[in-house]
């Protein structure tokens, strides 16, 4: 159960101003942008660390782990769930239909 950053993106003053993250767990994973409240820390842009914006993310993210868990597990139920379905297709005669 991790956060990671892919990237961000930061302003003309060279403030970062949002980040794109992840929450991974055994089950999946969950993927948003996060606006962040600015200015978010007073780090050189040069000296960033994705550390510091996970800290950054989960100090201000408004969804606690166990919220993200719980939405990763219902993607996961419900993808099962859809991996199931069968789609049909109307046959050339208009009154059957058969698997596509």
């Amino acid at each position: 159960m991790t956060f990671s950053i892919s990237n961000f993106t930061a302003d003309d003053d060279d403030k970062i101003i949002s980040v794109d993250w992840t929450y991974t767990t055994a089950d999946g994973s969950l993927s948003n942008t996060h606006v962040l409240d600015t200015p978010a820390g007073s780090i050189y842009l040069s000296a960033i660390t994705q550390a510091t914006l996970i800290t950054w993310l989960t100090d201000q993210l408004q969804n606690t782990t166990a919220e993200l868990e719980a939405g990763i597990t219902a993607n996961k139920v419900r993808n099962e769930y859809e991996s199931g379905f069968v789609k049909y297709e109307l046959d050339a005669n208009n009154q059957t239909y058969s698997v596509l």
